[in-house]
């Protein structure tokens, strides 16, 4: 008996010490050492969210806080409102009993946006969405009412938009509810939206990151793809005693392993979506989630990622500190996000039970700084070279009788091909920024005119080719570098012939078909490339106009001076 019972009393030890909390939990020092002597901030971002639990006569305590805490900022700053705006079903229409008090939800938020000197956005979250697509154009035009155009993001219920903030910033909001809510309730939902299917979103997200590579790159949602709170199955003793002891238990257990809902990370779609996102995210090494959705504080480091939680705007819920969590307090306030010019940034939390900050730390490192290595001046006209090493395409009789002799040959055959130095080429080209294919390595190139042109490798990249095909949900960069499956897929690119697309111009030509003109270099390391000198130079690459506007000069071009996307032509014919 008196075993039984100690075995009891040290299970229920063990399940209260692993309960969430909602006190402050720290990994690390609270504090940690920001240094930002001398350091001049670039931009800041004020970050709350779930902010809509006011009442018809007093704003949330957090809200309050935000007031007082922002009325000396510059004009150099960000409020970004974090979803979940108005409690419970967002904005119902104007006959509705609960319309007033959902209308002062919303102007309690925006009242303090109006008194803070730089730009304010709202974005929308599933609370928001709760009264279908109508409500929540109403929230947008209530928004958009107070505080301008394009103050609450994506317009439209629609699922993306991106904001520059400065040449070195970038901010991308995604409307995550738009992603995991049942389309067939909102069958206008996509109507006024340029993206209309989840496999475009993630595309159009994936072209966002790889063309902000390089810049600090904050993506602002309302679902956090991390979280230690109930939200991702973390849950206080007060919820497991709920309705009753065993019963709450049981609740948590079903709540946790089924995915019952959509606001669980746990739930199909919700957890398809964080990994499609974590792992594109990854593709960016100055990548910052910012959320609400959990209502407390939080910081988590995981997959390389750094994610801040900031929705205690106006409620609380219980947190755990565990995987990659630095911080957690279910205790109402906000956070902060300072971007330095150096390219480092970090983050505060605020609180309003201990008016202070109540953890800090480094998000993002400095910038590294540019290696620009000096190259002699390049003196020869012509380089013979191949694709890939006569090791490469050297294979047994076995091999080739089940894969075949393919073109081999021609990926390993050496050809003469000019040289050129590309501050000469076309006037001098810059390199502008990496591209973003799925199997060459290319670079960006600019003229004088503003004029791009695209610098492709005819050798292609294995594992570039794996992470879009194979393993879209899982980021591999690094994993497969010199193994027996990256030998195996560089050999079936050997199945396509490699200077195939020397051939297009001519047959495009004969049938009338417009196109562009690549041209065979060889291009040396040169001045000309700067820190791109690491990844590109010394092999085989082609050269042609990127299919964009400004080469109206250019009879394969129809002498057309602008080029519009396949998404702008469709929408122009259905006019």
């Amino acid at each position: 008996m008196k075993l039984t019972r100690t075995f009891l009393y040290v299970i229920l030890f063990t399940f209260v010490t692993n309960c969430a909390t909602y006190k402050a939990q720290y990994s690390e020092n609270k504090l940690n050492k920001v240094n930002a002597n001398n350091k001049e901030i670039a931009h800041s971002f004020y970050l709350i969210g779930d902010a809509g639990n006011s009442t018809l006569t007093e704003n949330s305590p957090a809200l309050n806080y935000l007031k007082r805490k922002t009325e000396n900022t510059s004009e150099n700053a960000t409020l970004l409102f974090l979803g979940d705006n108005v409690y419970e079903t967002g904005i119902p229409n104007k006959n509705n009993e609960n319309y007033a008090l959902a209308k002062r939800r919303i102007e309690a938020q925006t009242d303090v946006a109006k008194d803070f000197k730089g730009r304010s956005i709202f974005i929308p979250g599933n609370h928001d969405w709760y009264n279908g697509l109508d409500g929540l154009k109403r929230e947008e035009k209530l928004v958009e009412e107070a505080l301008g155009k394009k103050s609450f993001l994506p317009q439209n219920g629609c699922p993306l938009e991106k904001v520059n903030i400065s040449k070195d910033i970038v901010l991308i909001i995604v409307d995550t509810h738009w992603y995991l809510t049942n389309w067939d309730n909102h069958p206008t939902i996509n109507d006024n939206c340029e993206i209309k299917t989840r496999t475009k979103f993630f595309d159009e997200f994936e072209g966002l990151i790889k063309k902000s590579r390089g810049k600090t790159t904050i993506i602002a949602m309302h679902h956090p793809m991390f979280t230690n709170g109930s939200h991702g199955g973390k849950y206080s003793f007060a919820s497991h005693m709920k309705p009753t002891p065993v019963l709450g238990t049981l609740k948590n257990l079903i709540r946790k392993s089924s995915g019952i809902t959509n606001t669980d990370i746990q739930n199909k779609k919700y957890n398809a979506l964080k990994k499609h996102l974590v792992t594109i995210s990854q593709e960016n090494d100055k990548t910052i989630f910012v959320s609400g959705h959990d209502h407390n504080l939080q910081y988590i480091v995981q997959d390389n990622l750094p994610q801040i939680i900031s929705g205690s705007g106006s409620k609380t819920m219980a947190t755990k500190l565990s995987g990659g969590a630095k911080f957690t307090y279910a205790a109402q306030g906000f956070a902060k996000l300072d971007v330095y010019k150096d390219g480092s940034s970090s983050v505060s939390f605020h609180t309003v039970k201990d008016d202070k900050i109540v953890y800090q730390t480094e998000v993002l490192p400095p910038n590294e700084k540019k290696i620009f290595n000096t190259f002699p001046k390049n003196k020869i006209t012509e380089k013979k070279a191949s694709i890939y090493t006569k090791e490469e395409v050297t294979k047994n009789g076995l091999y080739r009788y089940f894969w075949g002799e393919r073109y081999r040959k021609y990926f390993g055959t050496e050809v003469s091909a000019p040289t050129v130095d590309l501050d000469t080429l076309f006037g001098g080209l810059k390199p502008v920024r990496k591209g973003g294919g799925h199997q060459s390595k290319s670079l960006r190139l600019r003229d004088k005119k503003g004029r791009e042109y695209v610098m492709r490798a005819l050798r292609k990249n294995a594992v570039q080719y794996l992470q879009a095909v194979a393993f879209k949900d899982q980021y591999i960069e690094g994993q497969f570098d010199n193994t027996k499956t990256e030998g195996l897929l560089m050999d079936v690119f050997t199945g396509s012939h490699p200077y195939a697309p020397f051939t297009i111009g001519k047959l495009s030509d004969a049938i009338g078909v417009y196109h562009t003109n690549p041209v065979l270099y060889y291009i040396p390391k040169q001045n000309s490339l700067g820190h791109f000198n690491s990844e590109f130079g010394d092999e085989l690459y082609m050269i042609e106009e990127r299919a964009a506007s400004g080469h109206g000069d250019k009879a394969s071009f129809g002498f057309a001076n602008e080029v519009i996307s396949t998404d702008d032509l469709l929408k122009n014919l259905t006019k």
